[in-house]
């Protein structure tokens, strides 16, 4: 599962709704109503163990239910048909489109793991209850996960439970720091 993510990688977008952005749809691939993939899962090969996705313009744009006819790792990435599209004209319809997978698809995370996505947007604030910002991204180093943090400017802060990390309150929508808000 990752440190903050588990299941996604660089920049994971709000939930709309029940639904969670995990990728989007290239540019057609060959004649057959093929699509090039781009996954935001970890490792992106993933996306292809669900057979329903959810079609849209994301953030707010309405989803659509389709289902993954194929898909295969191609070279980096990877390349599927979707069910209904058969012609490279109906592939490149599909260009552009955010695939989303329905929250109840993704494991449980154990304790203090938890999904990026659940965390964009949430308030950081320091040990003494200053607030820092807003977390708007997480970056994965080789380190360790950081997060993008940004209010009255952007701090990178290292997402370590227990260290950096002081307390993440998804209901509340909070994530407690020990960080200098002078760094």
């Amino acid at each position: 599962m990752g440190s903050a993510s588990g299941r996604t990688r660089t920049t994971m977008p709000t939930p709309i709704g029940d639904v969670i952005e995990v990728g989007r749809i290239g540019r057609p691939y060959g004649v057959k109503g093929w699509v090039h993939v781009h996954s935001d899962m970890e490792p992106p090969a993933g996306l292809l163990q669900h057979p329903t996705w959810w079609l849209g313009g994301g953030r707010g744009h309405g989803w659509s239910e389709r289902g993954l006819g194929e898909g295969r790792s191609h070279g980096a990435g990877l390349v599927a048909r979707i069910e209904g599209c058969a012609s490279r004209a109906d592939a490149e319809r599909l260009r552009g489109l955010v695939i989303g997978l329905r929250r109840d698809a993704f494991a449980q995370p154990e304790a203090d793991e938890f999904y990026w996505t659940d965390l964009i947007g949430a308030e950081v604030v320091g040990p003494r209850g200053e607030v820092l910002g807003n977390v708007t991204a997480f970056m994965e180093t080789g380190a360790n996960d950081v997060m993008v943090v940004t209010g009255d400017r952007e701090r990178l802060i290292p997402f370590v439970i227990h260290d950096t990390v002081a307390q993440v309150d998804l209901i509340g929508r909070k994530v407690v720091v020990n960080w200098d808000p002078e760094f």
